[in-house]
């Protein structure tokens, strides 16, 4: 870097790279600058410079190189203090501390030179009149390193005052726990840390760094949420940065520790270009003593020769890294010891290698490749046991009793029976070939059907029960060759490999089904059965099943609203006719699992109190048969009922019981959906931390199947309740997981190197589950899935607090057409597993949540600069890559175990962003997105909106683009738009001029086919607002044209405006007064004014009056009649009466906020 000619070039590049990211490549450029202006020979340029090299040295950690840089700066400073201006003035005292925290980290400086500069640092201060308190830190800090005259220390500094040179609060707060922890005192380290884990106090530094510090102590108090929020909201900052080498290890052993070594690998792997950084050695010792304790521990599992990720230049595996990282510790520890003079660093380090596993594990909600050979099982929590679980089914010996072992637990449809069958099977094509009669061949081959029925093999199904038919024939059995018999009609009529409409199919089979019944119906009442007669009447049953499934399939999926209507009917006749015929028979578990079938129905489709007292009865059947293996899913369909009837606590203590005295022998992939709808219940119910708890459980399990879609769609509705909770550094943390390793369109991970899963995409199967366990007798076969708490019922999400109103749109993905709830699902041909999520809010990270607030400022800041974008509501109606509404994100389905919602995209829906649209020429669509192409960008434009709350504009806008290029093509051109104009707005906050011009380009070309006006309004007012912050009033004519054609858009496309906003006038208003704000800025208070007074009329209609908008725009009205007018009694008027509007409104927050501000003028 050469060729500076004057001072403002010096500034200018300065000015420069204070906008690069911190780390190494930004401190290079600043030695350089500061090589430069030296030799340039101006004080001022160097003072400037040098300033500004600490604080990049800062930023990238490098400690080690504080102290000469600051010998520059501290000669210039004696020489000539005049050449610093104030802010410089003070940084210069400031860097003492960072200089002597250089210092204490290099073993090659010694003791004697350490206290010498602490010395230096106290007489200056003296000098200055600026305390000692920063002093004693500095003393106390040695101490502690030292580990002599630690507590004296701690109090000589601790009870001091604090100064103007003091550390931020967060920052000493943090150093009070860490003495705190050190002692073993947990409890009340976490109360100094609350303050900053709250919230209330932040830095650069916080609350990331408090914590990483965090983490151990709060699993160690059993605040298992909270460690988990801290691990997943700091790692994301501090991950791969030299400035915070100590944080990454701490998560590495808080990985280590809590049973996520699995994760701790992949984060070790992340983190590769740290091992190479040796410029703070005392971090690096603390990040190499935490590296160790990982690799340890994965040794002690078993997981010595497992690849890992090391020093940069080979390859390493967990047993060579562990060598080589224990040997730079002890190497590194030795040095330190030698300059101290005794053993405290190396003591601390074995201490710290020393520690045990503090849970078997922590679910952290993340996806972590599972380690070979370390699979860890499901736990399956019970608690309750019941004689029956008592002992473990043990397969017999002898084969005749193998037999009867495994059809009694056939008929129980308990889980051990698949094992016994396994057995049986195996002996029957073996030794015992010989001891299988025609009835038993019969039994085999309705196992052998309901086994291809969960692999949807669908003409092995209709093969094996044909055989099964001609077995009992020959067998001199028609009840249940008849049974066979009907099972094929019902196969034919449910089969998922047809393309010819359901209701069709069912009309084919439908003679044939009454001509069995009629068959059966003779053969019953000819009498002649003998011992066979209770049997021929459960067969009885079997054909009424094949007969009430086959109808509820055609009530689900026909093509044509008449149709299902039609089927319907038959299905609840067909229903009650069996109920009734089987109360005078011995088989209640039939008239149970039918009785599911049509509660699971009822839930699904807006009748959940008539679905309730049909699961109880259900229920109290398989209580009274004591069958607890059926209990789980009996309740999960109790408590999806209960829920649909916003009887969210009865629902979620259902659910939890379901879980707790789940039979040990069910598998527990059977438990997967509860978790699912225990989730998305508690997150109606008003408990995210419960909700975060399931999803993050049954995202676990969904890995472990194989469901990698299931997976992902449940973090990201965990990303939702995380984000409910306040919690959004821990949901953008989640989202980020999810773009990290991406969904293919096939529905399995990118990274996977096999075509992909043939899981559901959604939640596993149902009903037809339970169709295969009764028609084919296989009861373990059943799987009854998850589904969303609120399906019941449909929502629109109001926000009229902020102004704003959403509508959710349900789109058919593959044409894009929005449609209400029932006739997308009947258009898209959906199961009833897509229909239970209708009403989930699924996008708390989208929309007006999610965007920039303007006039969020305290009432006391009399006039401060312009807030970008928006102010609160300034999305209406809804956003082009808003609320989805979440079909298929998790139901009790018409398929079986492995089924669900087709992968296509013609049967998803979703408010989800998509389309294309040329500058010129006609629009032509030329992709078709999968679901999985859907939810990832669902997932990136919640994940944008989510770093847009952090104040992360410029990754959020990458997403945008990632979004925009992603969608560009959908057939529903409006999701380009949208994503288009919310890159634009973020590129703006972001201040990337050049970006936003390209991204408003590609949005307004998009927007001429196919309008999305909210976001493009919005866009133009973040724009807006962000122009005036940056270039004052000299923007003030740019950012007024923006608000000027936000005006001209909502005319220009009045029909598109009317449709898609909840209220025009509130978004008129909402572009008032970011003109009120730019206008005001611009030095016109008086057009200020009239603008805010505009917006604050606009406001005043029913359904607004009260909200916060409008009283802000009060409230900035009377700060600019304070403060750049000077008419304090008219201020203090508008603001008497808006106070008394807000009280009538009951608006509690904004009477306060204006309060304030009015007894700040008095």
């Amino acid at each position: 870097m050469s060729g500076f000619s004057t001072k403002e070039e010096f500034f200018g590049a300065l000015r420069e790279n204070r906008e690069r990211a911190d780390g190494r490549a930004k401190a290079a450029i600043a030695e350089e600058i500061a090589d430069e202006a030296e030799a340039f020979g101006d004080d001022e340029v160097t003072a400037t410079s040098l300033v500004e090299l600490m604080s990049s040295y800062h930023g990238s950690g490098e400690q080690v190189k504080y102290p000469v840089v600051f010998a520059r700066l501290l000669r210039l400073w004696d020489r000539n203090p005049k050449a610093f201006d104030d802010w410089e003035a003070h940084r210069v005292f400031w860097y003492f501390k960072w200089v002597g925290s250089g210092l204490l980290t290099t073993p090659d400086v010694p003791l004697p030179a350490i206290r010498g500069w602490i010395g230096e640092m106290r007489k200056r201060y003296e000098a200055a009149d600026y305390g000692l308190q920063p002093v004693y830190g500095q003393l106390y800090s040695l101490a502690q390193h030292v580990g002599e005259g630690e507590e004296l220390a701690y109090e000589l500094w601790a009870t001091r005052g604090r100064t103007r040179m003091s550390d931020c609060e967060a920052c000493e707060a943090r150093s009070r726990a860490e003495y705190h922890f050190g002692r073993g005192e947990d409890a009340l380290g976490m109360a100094e840390l609350e303050p900053t884990l709250d919230g209330r106090s932040t830095c650069e530094e916080e609350p990331h760094a408090s914590q990483s510090v965090a983490l151990l102590p709060l699993a160690r108090l059993g605040r298992m949420d909270e460690a988990r929020g801290a691990h997943l909201a700091s790692y994301r900052t501090v991950r791969g940065r030299e400035a915070y080498l100590a944080s990454v290890g701490r998560h590495l052993e808080f990985c280590a520790l809590t049973g996520n070594e699995a994760r701790g690998l992949e984060l070790l792997a992340q983190n590769r270009a740290l091992f190479g950084f040796t410029a703070a050695p005392l971090s690096r010792l603390e990040f190499l003593t935490k590296v160790e304790v990982l690799l340890r521990r994965l040794v002690a599992v078993g997981h010595a020769d497992t690849p890992c990720g090391g020093p940069l230049g080979r390859e390493w595996t967990v047993a060579e890294l562990l060598a080589s990282v224990a040997a730079d510790g002890e190497a590194l520890a030795a040095r330190f010891d030698a300059r101290n003079g005794n053993a405290t660093v190396s003591g601390r380090r074995a201490a710290r290698l020393a520690l045990d596993p503090l849970v078997a594990e922590l679910n952290l909600g993340v996806r972590a490749a599972v380690l070979e050979g370390a699979e860890t099982p499901v736990a399956v929590p019970s608690a309750a046991v019941y004689p029956s679980q008592a002992t473990e089914t043990v397969v017999p010996d002898d084969f005749a009793s193998l037999v009867a072992e495994a059809l009694v637990l056939d008929k129980q449809f308990h889980p051990d029976a698949r094992r016994l069958w396994d057995a049986l099977l195996e002996r029957a094509d073996g030794a015992d070939a010989d001891e299988v009669d025609d009835v038993l061949r019969g039994e085999i081959a309705t196992e052998r059907a309901s086994r291809a029925h969960q692999e949807r093999d669908w003409d092995a199904v209709n093969a094996y029960f044909l055989e099964a038919a001609a077995s009992y024939s020959r067998a001199g059995r028609p009840d249940r060759a008849i049974a066979s018999a009907a099972r094929v009609q019902w196969s034919k009529a449910t089969r998922g490999d047809q393309d010819t409409d359901a209701a069709a199919v069912t009309e084919e089979t439908w003679p044939e089904l009454n001509a069995l019944l009629q068959q059966i119906d003779a053969l019953l009442a000819a009498g002649n059965l003998g011992p066979n007669l209770a049997d021929a009447q459960v067969q009885k049953l079997v054909v009424h099943q094949s007969r009430v499934f086959a109808a509820r399939h055609a009530a689900i999926r026909a093509a044509d609203p008449a149709d299902r209507e039609r089927w319907l009917a038959v299905f609840r006749a067909e229903t009650d006719r069996m109920v009734r015929e089987g109360n005078t028979f011995e088989a209640p578990q039939r008239l149970a699992l039918v009785m599911e079938a049509v509660a699971e129905y009822d839930a699904t489709h807006d009748d959940p109190k008539a679905a309730e007292p049909l699961a109880r009865h259900a229920l109290q059947i398989f209580t009274d048969l004591a069958w607890p293996w059926r209990l789980h899913r009996t309740r999960m369909l109790l408590g999806l009922s209960l829920a649909g009837q916003d009887r969210h606590a009865e629902a979620l203590q259902t659910l939890q019981t379901g879980i707790a005295e789940a039979h040990p022998a069910v598998d527990p992939n059977e438990l997967t959906p509860l978790y699912r709808l225990l989730a998305e219940t508690a997150l109606q119910a008003g408990e995210p931390a419960t909700a975060v708890r399931a999803f993050a459980e049954a995202a676990v399990r969904l890995d472990r199947e194989g469901d990698a879609f299931g997976a992902v769609e449940t973090r990201w509705r965990m990303s939702s309740a995380l984000a409910s909770q306040g919690q959004m550094a821990d949901a953008v943390a989640v989202l980020e997981t999810l773009v990290e390793v991406p969904l293919r369109g096939d529905g399995g991970y990118a990274e996977d190197e096999a075509a992909g899963s043939s899981k559901a995409a959604v939640g596993g199967s149902s009903a037809d589950g339970t169709e295969a366990s009764a028609i084919a007798g296989a009861g373990s076969s059943e799987e009854l899935a998850g589904a969303a708490g609120a399906s019941a019922s449909r929502s629109v999400e109001a926000r009229a607090g902020a102004g704003v109103g959403s509508s959710e749109e349900l789109a058919e993905a593959a044409g894009g057409c929005a449609l209400s709830g029932a006739e997308a699902r009947a258009a898209a041909g959906a199961e009833s597993s897509q229909e239970l999520a209708e009403a989930a809010d699924v996008s708390a990270l989208s929309g007006a949540e999610a965007g920039t607030v303007v006039g969020a400022e305290s009432s006391e800041e009399l006039g401060a600069s312009v807030p970008s974008g928006s102010e609160p509501g300034a999305r209406d109606e809804a956003s082009g890559l808003g609320e989805t509404d979440a079909e298929g994100v998790v139901g009790l389905g018409d398929g079986v175990p492995g089924g669900g919602v087709p992968g296509d995209g013609a049967e998803a829906s979703g408010e989800i962003v998509g389309g294309r649209a040329a500058s010129s020429g006609p629009f032509k669509a030329v992709k078709h997105p999968s679901r999985a192409d859907m939810l990832m960008v669902q997932v990136r434009a919640d994940l944008a909106r989510g770093l847009l709350a952090l104040d992360e504009p410029r990754a959020a806008a990458v997403e945008f683009l990632h979004v925009a290029d992603a969608v560009d093509g959908w057939p529903d051109a409006s999701r380009l738009t949208a994503a288009a104009a919310e890159a634009a707005g973020a590129l703006a906050l972001a201040r990337n001029w050049e970006g936003a011009r390209a991204a408003w380009a590609r949005a307004v070309a998009s927007n001429a086919v196919a309008p999305r006006v909210p976001d493009m309004t919005e866009a133009l007012r973040d724009m807006a607002g962000e122009t005036i912050n940056a270039f004052g009033a000299d923007g003030a004519d740019e950012a007024l044209g923006y608000l000027d054609e936000a005006d001209r858009m909502r005319v220009d496309f009045v029909e598109a405006s009317s449709a898609q906003f909840l209220s025009v006038e509130i978004d008129e208003a909402q572009t008032c007064y970011t003109r009120g704000w730019v206008l005001n800025a611009a030095g016109r208070p008086e057009e200020a004014i009239v603008q805010l007074e505009r917006a604050a009329l606009l406001y005043d209609r029913p359904g607004f009056s009260g909200i916060p908008p409008r009283f802000d725009a009060i409230r900035q009205a009377a700060v600019i009649e304070y403060r750049s007018l000077d008419r304090k009694d008219a201020a203090k008027a508008r603001l008497d009466r808006a106070i008394a509007d807000a009280e009538v409104a009951g608006h509690s927050d904004g009477v306060a906020t204006l309060r304030k501000l009015r007894d700040a003028i008095s």
